[in-house]
């Protein structure tokens, strides 16, 4: 599942001020779990970090199904796994 940041002026879920962090407006990201809970997605940020943002922030891009936890990591990794390789080739 894909999802698009639509919002980032509402306030934090969290209690922290200030917008988002590690999210841009316009961003889509993928969904590495669904918290419907808590209203929240985890997913993989700017940073390349899982973290939980409120679904109200999103709007849904794809509505694929959010792949079992090994697919999932190496999906949401595999961007991530190519540019160390690429750093690694220019250091050899």
């Amino acid at each position: 599942m894909k999802v698009r940041c639509v919002d980032v002026s509402t306030p934090r879920t969290d209690g922290q001020m200030g917008p988002p962090t590690s999210i841009k407006l316009g961003g889509v990201y993928k969904v590495a779990e669904l918290l419907p809970d808590t209203g929240q997605y985890s997913l993989m940020n700017d940073q390349f970090k899982l973290a939980r943002y409120s679904m109200a922030r999103f709007e849904m891009v794809d509505d694929s199904p959010v792949l079992p936890l090994r697919q999932g990591f190496n999906s949401l990794t595999t961007e991530l796994r190519a540019r160390i390789k690429q750093l690694e080739s220019q250091l050899i």
